[in-house]
């Protein structure tokens, strides 16, 4: 099963084999194939119709909503790099400079607290790793695959 999927103004964003938050959704028909058909309209008023049909029709014109791209940034930084990623970077590139930078002693120990938790953080994740008689240790990649996992074995039920 796989879904046409809009955006808050009613015109299609994107087809995908699962329901996004957040969004409105038609289930594409049977017999629909993507390759020769498209969604012409808005999710009030359209329809799936055969390519060839509607050639040289102006509704083929893509329309490109800037709160789209936002969604569509976002959604790549929190998956390629959340935040924490982006504030350790900018930690580490401070304190290899700081001699070269102007810090005052206010902001120097805050950044030097930071790295110091980023490295107990490291610590501790390394120790729950190697410790394997007391703990389960789940990263995040095993987490979210088994995630992954347990949604696919929904969509097959």
């Amino acid at each position: 099963m796989a879904y046409a999927v809009f955006n808050e103004n009613g015109n299609l964003l994107c087809y995908s084999p699962h329901k996004l938050e957040g969004r409105e959704h038609k289930e594409i028909p049977q017999g629909i194939d993507l390759t020769t058909h498209g969604y012409i309209g808005t999710y009030e008023e359209g329809e799936f119709k055969l390519i060839q049909d509607i050639e040289g029709n102006t509704e083929l014109k893509t329309e490109v909503f800037e709160s789209d791209l936002n969604f569509q940034t976002k959604e790549k930084f929190e998956k390629y790099c959340p935040i924490h990623k982006q504030i350790n970077s900018v930690i580490n590139i401070i304190l290899n400079n700081k001699n070269k930078l102007k810090i005052d002693n206010d902001d120097l120990k805050t950044l030097e607290t930071s790295f110091k938790i980023k490295a107990n953080h490291e610590d501790n994740i390394k120790t729950y790793k190697e410790n394997e008689n007391d703990f389960i240790y789940i990263s995040i990649e095993n987490h979210q695959k088994y995630i992954s996992d347990e949604s696919e074995k929904s969509w097959s039920a």
